[in-house]
Parts: structure tokens; C-alpha cells; sequence
């Protein structure tokens, strides 16, 4: 699950797609969505390992206005147990939801 908090400058964000990955096991989700999010929560699956380190890439499509300042989180769980939020963060700071950016994060699973 993913969700944004419009905290910054702007109210909506761009965003193209987040992938998600097991760094160990390699299992993977792909959650396109192309489209401007105002309030959103979206859903892709992968069923989290429990300790498990995760690679999260996101992708702001790359058209004018589709750069977002405020937070962005994600949740990893399935369908009958979700785990605990975590917000987005890297040494990219604002610049990771710019227009055109690809982000990477790095969250371990509960």
C-alpha cells in the first residue's frame, strides 16, 4: 500500500510506477499507475518475508507539474496482515518525487 501526506508546496504528485523487490529471495511487484494522485492509497502485492530488507523504486512520470514535495509512504503486508508504515525517505530529500525523478528506498519488514 502506498499513500502521500500533501505537506509541501503541492497537492498532488505524478506518479508513473513503484516497483518493489525482496533483495533476498528476488521476488518482485510492479505497480503501474500513470496517473495524478491528490489523496491516494493504491495497492500492488508481494507477500513480505518477516526481517526481510526491501528495495523500493518509484518513478515520477516526467511531465510538467508531476513533481511532488510533500510525503510518501508504504506499507508492507498482505492481505489478511499488514505491517507497519514507513515513510519514504533518502539522501535525495525533496528531490525524490521531482518531475522525472527515480527514487530508491531501502525498508526493512516487522
Amino acid at each position: 500500500v502506498a499513500r502521500i501526506d500533501p505537506t509541501g508546496s503541492t497537492s498532488e504528485w505524478f506518479l508513473k510506477r513503484m516497483t518493489l523487490a525482496n533483495v533476498t529471495s528476488g521476488a518482485a511487484a510492479n505497480f503501474v499507475y500513470e496517473s495524478t494522485i491528490y489523496s491516494w492509497y493504491g495497492t500492488t502485492c508481494i507477500h513480505p518475508t518477516s526481517g526481510s530488507t526491501y528495495k523500493i523504486r518509484v518513478f515520477t512520470q516526467d511531465v510538467a507539474g508531476a513533481g511532488f514535495d510533500g510525503e510518501v509512504y508504504c506499507t508492507l503486508g498482505n492481505w489478511s496482515n499488514w505491517g507497519a508504515e514507513f515513510r519514504l525517505v533518502n539522501e535525495q530529500g525533496a528531490d525524490a518525487f521531482k518531475q522525472g525523478a527515480v527514487a530508491e528506498f531501502s525498508v526493512k519488514s516487522s
